[in-house]
C-alpha cells in the first residue's frame, strides 16, 4: 500500500467522468500500491462495466464500508500534474460540477488515450531507396521522399496534409513493408520542422521599438515574472495601441528564463494570425482548440507534456493545457463572453486562469480595449494592477466615427433595407480609393425569419418554437439552435396565399446585395456558415490580408484582434442588435463589440472610418462606442447594478429547469424553490422560477431561477444544494450555472 510515514494509505478516491461531485472510493491492491498516486491515470469496476478515472488523493480509510478494487493502472493514459489537479479540483469546487467531468474537459478522449496513429519510413539494410513503380507511383513517391528527410515518426494526418495525398497510398506502403504505421506517441516524438534551435527565438529582433507607455507595461510584468509572485494585470489598451507586441515581449522574457507560456484567444478567427505572430518571433507554439482534428489536438498536448514546446496558444480549454514549468498566463480580449463554457463543466476560462497564476504564484495579463464591468471594478479595489495603453502605435489616429440615423432615411440604399445610401455611398468612396472594406452584421444566414404577408404565418422551429433563419445557398430554413432544417415553399402552407417575405437580412443576403451593387469588386464572406474547418478560416482571413478580397463582410468572428492595415472603412449594418435582449449585460456586450469592431479600420498609414448605422443614436451604450470610452459605461450601468446586486456588485447564479412536459417542468421547478428558500438566509434573494427567454429549444420546455447575492460563499452553497438535490420528476434537466454570462 501507498506509505505517508508511517501511516499505510489503501484508499484511492477516484475521478469518474460523470455528473457526480464527489469521486469515488476504491481499494488499492497489494501489486499496484508503488504505482497509484495522485493525477494517476486507472481502470476501475462502475456498475457493471469498467470506466477510465483520475486518482485525485489518497486516504486512510473510507465511510463506505464495501469497496471495490481498481483493476488496473492505465499504462499509455495521460497523467495529471499536481498543480494542474489542483486547478481542476478548484474548478469543479467553484462551478458546483463533478470533478471527473472537469478533467474530462481538460483532456479531451484523443489526450486522455495519447494515441495517435504514426508513420514512420523503414530502413531496409542495404536498401538504394528504389523509387516506386506503376498506378498511384507518384504519390507514394513523395511520401517516401518526405519520409526520408524527416526519419522521426509523423503524424498520419500530417504525412497526408505535407504530401497533399489521401491516406491510400501510405497505407500501400505499409503493406509493401516499406513504411510502418502505429499508434502511439513515442518518446521520440516530434513534428518535422518545428524543433526548438541552438539560437535562442526569443532573441529575434521585432519590428519597432515599443512606445513609452508599451515599454512601461512591458517592464512591469517582466518585474513580476522574475519575482515569481502573483499578480494580475489589467492591460487596458485602445483597439491598435500595440497589445500584443506587449504579450510577445513578456513573453520572450519567460522563455528566456526558461519558464513556460500560456495565451488564451477569445475566437478560433483569431488564431491563424496569432501564431503567425507568435512563432516569427517566440519559435514553435503548441496550437489547442476546438477545429483541430482528435490526432492535432493528441500532439499539440504531448509536445506540451514533454517539454518539448514551452509556449500555447488557443480558445477556451487551453487554460487547462499542461505548460511546463508555467511562469506566464496571458488572456487576449478578456471580456469576451465566449470564455464561458456553456455546457458542463460552466467555467469561465479568464477566472480560471487567474486562479492558476494565483496557485502557480506568476503574473497573469488580462488585455481587452473594452474591459468587462467585473474587470474595471477589480482594478478599482485594487485586485488587478491597471496597466494603460491610451494611444495607438506609431501615433495612428483612432478612426472618426460617424452616426447614420435610420430614422430619418426617407428611403433605403438597397433592396434588402440593410444598407443605406450614406453607407453605400461611404463603401463606393472607399474601393474608388483602392482601399478594404469591412462590414459587421451579427446574424447570419439570408434571413432570420420568412412569414406570410397576407396571414402573418411564420416558419418556426418545431423543437424550438423559434423563427427558422432561411440560407439561399443551401435553399433550406434551419434552426440554428436543434439543425431542424424545412424547404419553404412557393406558397404560404396556411393560406397558400404567395407573397412570402423574408425580414431580418444576415450575412449571406448582405454579400448577395454588395455583388449586385458593385459587381466588379471581389466579396468574401466570414461566418459559421463559410467557416467550415480552421483551415477555411485561414484562408478567407489571408485573401483579405493580402488584398485579394476588396470587401469582407461578417458576424462576430471579423469583430476583433484582426489586424489588417488595408481597411480604411468599417461599417456596423445593425449596431442595434443586441440592445433589445432580457440580459442585464446588453448595454455593455452592446459597447463593447461596437469599439472592438471600429477598431478594426485606419490601422494602416490610411486614416479609418467607420460607420455606425441605428435607431437608436442616444442610447449611451452608442455614445461609449462612440467616444471609445467605457469608464462612461460603467457610471452609466454602476448605480443600476449595485442598486440590483448585479455584477460586479453582486454574484449571480442561474438555474435552468428543462423537460419536455411544461406541467412536470412547472412543478419540479416549484419544488426545487420551495426547498431553496426553506434555507436561504437573507444574503441570498431567489427570484423565479419564469419562463426563460428562449422558452423551448429541443423540444423542451425552459424555466429558469435567479440567485442573487452580495456573499459569493452563500450563493455557492445554495447552488450545491440545487445541483444535489433530485427533480420533482424524473424526466426534468437541472443545470446550474456560477456567474451566467448568458441568460437566454
Amino acid at each position: 500500500m501507498t506509505r505517508n510515514g508511517d501511516r499505510v494509505k489503501k484508499i484511492a478516491r477516484v475521478a469518474i467522468p460523470v455528473p457526480v461531485h464527489e469521486p469515488f472510493d476504491y481499494l488499492i491492491p497489494e501489486e499496484l500500491s508503488s504505482s497509484v498516486t495522485p493525477g494517476t491515470p486507472v481502470l476501475v469496476p462502475f456498475g457493471p462495466t469498467r470506466r477510465y478515472g483520475w486518482v485525485t488523493e489518497l486516504a486512510e480509510s473510507s465511510p463506505h464500508p464495501r469497496l471495490r478494487k481498481i483493476h488496473s493502472v492505465v499504462e499509455d493514459g495521460a497523467t495529471l500534474s499536481e498543480e494542474l489537479l489542483s486547478l481542476l479540483n478548484w474548478t469543479a469546487d467553484y462551478y458546483v460540477c463533478g470533478i471527473g467531468e472537469a478533467i474530462e474537459t481538460a483532456l479531451p478522449k484523443p489526450v486522455r488515450e495519447r494515441k495517435v496513429r504514426q508513420v514512420r519510413w523503414v530502413r531496409t539494410q542495404g536498401e538504394s531507396s528504389p523509387d516506386e513503380k506503376g498506378g498511384g507511383a507518384d504519390a507514394r513517391n513523395r511520401v517516401l521522399e518526405f519520409l526520408r528527410e524527416h526519419p522521426k515518426p509523423i503524424p498520419l494526418r500530417r504525412l497526408v496534409e505535407e504530401c497533399g495525398i489521401s491516406d491510400s497510398p501510405v497505407k500501400t506502403l505499409h503493406k509493401k513493408g516499406r513504411v510502418e504505421i502505429f499508434e502511439g506517441l513515442p518518446p521520440e516524438f516530434g513534428t518535422p520542422g518545428e524543433t526548438l534551435s541552438a539560437e535562442s527565438p526569443w532573441d529575434q529582433s521585432a519590428p519597432f521599438d515599443p512606445n513609452e507607455e508599451q515599454q512601461a507595461a512591458i517592464q512591469r510584468i517582466r518585474e513580476q515574472i522574475f519575482l515569481e509572485e502573483y499578480r494580475t494585470f489589467l492591460l487596458h489598451g485602445v483597439t491598435g495601441s500595440g497589445k500584443t507586441e506587449v504579450y510577445i515581449r513578456t513573453a520572450q522574457a519567460a522563455l528566456a528564463a526558461e519558464k513556460g507560456v500560456l495565451v488564451l484567444l477569445p475566437e478560433i478567427a483569431l488564431t491563424p494570425q496569432a501564431i503567425e505572430r507568435f512563432t516569427e518571433r517566440l519559435g514553435p507554439v503548441a496550437v489547442l482548440h476546438s477545429m483541430l482534428s482528435d490526432t492535432e489536438r493528441a500532439v499539440h498536448h504531448e509536445r506540451l507534456r514533454s517539454g518539448e514546446v514551452k509556449l500555447a496558444l488557443g480558445a477556451r480549454s487551453a487554460v487547462f493545457a499542461p505548460v511546463q514549468n508555467l511562469g506566464l498566463i496571458i488572456v487576449d480580449e478578456s471580456h469576451e463572453s465566449s470564455y464561458k463554457q456553456e455546457n458542463n463543466p460552466r467555467y469561465h476560462a479568464r477566472d480560471v486562469a487567474v486562479m492558476r497564476a494565483h496557485q502557480s504564484g506568476i503574473p497573469c495579463v488580462l488585455g481587452s480595449a473594452t474591459p468587462s464591468m467585473e474587470s474595471l471594478e477589480n482594478s478599482r479595489q485594487g485586485r488587478y494592477e491597471k496597466l494603460v495603453l491610451s494611444k495607438r502605435v506609431s501615433d495612428r489616429s483612432m478612426a472618426t466615427i460617424e452616426i447614420i440615423d435610420r430614422r430619418k432615411e426617407k428611403g433605403t440604399g438597397d433592396s434588402s433595407g440593410l444598407l443605406s445610401r450614406r453607407m453605400i455611398d461611404l463603401i463606393r468612396e472607399t474601393l474608388g480609393r483602392n482601399e478594404q472594406v469591412l462590414l459587421f452584421l451579427n446574424r447570419r444566414g439570408f434571413a432570420r425569419d420568412v412569414n406570410c404577408r397576407q396571414c402573418g404565418y411564420s416558419f418556426r422551429c418545431s423543437s424550438c418554437d423559434i423563427p427558422m433563419t432561411y440560407h439561399k445557398h443551401r435553399d433550406v430554413a434551419q434552426c440554428h439552435y436543434c439543425a431542424e432544417q424545412r424547404s419553404i415553399p412557393d406558397r404560404c402552407p396556411q393560406c397558400h396565399f404567395t407573397g412570402l417575405r423574408q425580414r431580418s437580412p444576415g450575412t449571406e443576403r448582405v454579400e448577395e446585395t454588395l455583388l449586385s451593387l458593385f459587381p466588379d469588386t471581389t466579396v468574401d464572406r466570414l461566418d459559421r456558415d463559410t467557416v467550415t474547418s480552421g483551415r477555411r478560416m485561414e484562408q478567407i482571413l489571408q485573401r483579405f490580408r493580402e488584398g485579394e478580397t476588396q470587401i469582407l463582410v461578417g458576424t462576430q468572428m471579423v469583430a476583433k484582434g484582426h489586424d489588417i492595415p488595408g481597411v480604411t472603412l468599417v461599417g456596423v449594418l445593425d449596431a442595434d442588435v443586441a440592445l433589445g435582449l432580457p440580459d442585464f449585460r446588453s448595454a455593455e456586450k452592446t459597447a463593447q463589440l461596437l469599439c472592438q469592431v471600429a477598431g478594426r479600420a485606419g490601422r494602416g498609414d490610411s486614416p479609418g472610418r467607420v460607420a455606425l448605422q441605428t435607431r437608436q443614436p442616444e442610447h449611451y451604450a452608442i455614445a461609449c462606442a462612440v467616444h471609445q470610452d467605457l469608464e462612461q459605461l460603467l457610471e452609466h450601468e454602476n448605480s443600476v447594478r449595485q442598486m440590483l446586486r448585479y455584477p460586479p456588485h453582486g454574484f449571480l447564479a442561474r438555474i435552468v429547469f428543462e423537460d419536455e412536459d411544461e406541467k412536470r417542468n412547472r412543478e419540479s421547478a416549484e419544488q426545487l424553490v420551495n426547498r431553496l428558500q426553506e434555507i436561504a438566509t437573507q444574503q441570498v434573494q431567489i427570484l423565479g422560477p419564469a419562463p426563460a427567454p428562449l422558452e423551448k429549444l429541443r423540444g423542451r420546455f425552459r424555466l429558469h431561477v435567479l440567485l442573487k447575492s452580495s456573499s459569493r460563499e452563500a450563493l455557492r452553497e445554495l447552488g450545491k444544494l440545487a445541483h444535489s438535490e433530485k427533480p420533482r420528476w424524473s424526466s426534468t434537466r437541472i443545470t446550474l450555472d456560477i456567474d451566467p454570462q448568458n441568460l437566454l
